[in-house]
């Protein structure tokens, strides 16, 4: 499915923990996955067998629109990498962002960059289902990642957003 359609979130989801891809240092014990819990994975998904593994968790894997190149691109989108998720949202960018509302706000205000597919993740829960917690784990969006992959953020303004809402994150250790 290709946003801006919604993705559902159960009625029975008591909490919603995007998982960011960082290898090193994730932290699932402080996370403490339980049943009736969301966990958005995105983009290649690093920790999706540890959290699938959780008995009565939903698992939606959110993709960027990937190109073919050498960061890895296609392979977010083989049968084998999709399988086994409640649902998978595909995420190109392209003119239908223009419309959403926050999006707007996050490219005025970044002068042009486009948002992680981190905050786009905890965007989309939040228009999808406002009542729910929300929790980052893995994630420290106050640190600019430093690889060209990454220069397009505005990672200071998505660590003054998250840290202005009152955002759990659980950062890397």
């Amino acid at each position: 499915m290709i946003y801006p359609h919604p993705f559902t979130i159960p009625s029975r989801a008591k909490r919603v923990v995007i998982l960011s891809n960082v290898q090193e240092g994730f932290p699932m014990e402080e996370i403490g996955l339980r049943e009736n819990d969301v966990c958005i994975h995105i983009n290649t998904a690093v920790h999706a067998e540890e959290a699938m593994a959780v008995p009565g968790t939903y698992h939606i894997l959110l993709v960027r629109h990937g190109k073919d190149n050498e960061n890895g691109g296609w392979k977010w989108f083989a049968p084998s990498v999709i399988r086994g998720y409640d649902h998978v949202l595909f995420t190109p960018i392209h003119d239908s962002f223009a419309t959403l509302p926050w999006w707007k706000v996050y490219y005025a205000a970044t002068k042009g960059k486009v948002p992680s597919t981190g905050f786009m993740a905890y965007r989309i829960v939040k228009e999808e289902a406002p009542h729910l917690p929300v929790v980052l784990a893995g994630f420290d969006p106050g640190v600019d990642h430093g690889t060209p992959m990454f220069a397009g953020h505005a990672w200071g303004y998505e660590a003054l957003y998250y840290e202005r809402n009152g955002v759990k994150i659980i950062k890397p250790k």
